[in-house]
């Protein structure tokens, strides 16, 4: 993993909520379940977005103010997408080794609109959230057009290790730490 990246978390959850805001999962909706990573981007995450899902909200704090990007799209036709572009991991990620399976059904079983991925706390340093926004833009136009290369090497600086020999680590990279039990206690537990 590229020793420049921010040491920090991503998450994927389900919300009705139509833009993005402050203390997402957990102020959306407390009792839903999420994934979550550390370090890094998940693959697999990026499966369900189209490039107009890559959204740039203002944000501010007493006298500073910047851009967070955030993902975020329709639940069900991020599932459909999904299962068209799964292929697209063929090769990069043992299929046998990553259960995608489980995680498509975490996904599927979600209430919510819409899936929304939080990124604020990822990226390389130097990087502004408008290079941001366009790197993961250019790569999901990538993805649509099913050219692995491009959309892998769009991605190199968000993305885990992989390929690995460890079964855990290759999970993480791929599809991220799910938290089944209810956020609000999983907050607390990590805390």
């Amino acid at each position: 993993m590229a020793s420049w990246l921010m040491a920090n978390r991503a998450y994927l959850f389900a919300t009705d909520g139509t833009e993005p805001k402050w203390g997402w999962p957990l102020s959306d909706a407390p009792d839903r379940e999420f994934y979550d990573s550390r370090w890094s981007v998940p693959v697999a995450w990026f499966l369900f977005f189209a490039p107009g899902d890559v959204l740039l909200k203002d944000a501010a704090h007493r006298s500073d103010h910047w851009r967070e990007v955030y993902l975020l799209g329709d639940r069900r036709l991020g599932i459909a997408r999904f299962e068209q572009r799964r292929r697209v991991l063929s090769g990069r990620f043992p299929l046998g080794e990553v259960d995608y399976e489980s995680f498509l059904a975490d996904i599927s079983s979600w209430s919510g609109r819409n899936l929304a991925v939080d990124l604020r706390e990822i990226g390389p340093e130097g990087e502004n959230d408008e290079m941001q926004a366009a790197c993961f833009a250019k790569a999901l136009r990538a993805l649509d057009r099913m050219d692995g290369d491009a959309f892998f090497d769009g991605l190199k600086h968000y993305l885990g290790e992989f390929p690995s020999a460890d079964a855990e680590r290759l999970a993480i990279s791929a599809i991220g730490c799910a938290y089944r039990r209810p956020a609000k206690t999983a907050a607390k537990s990590q805390g």
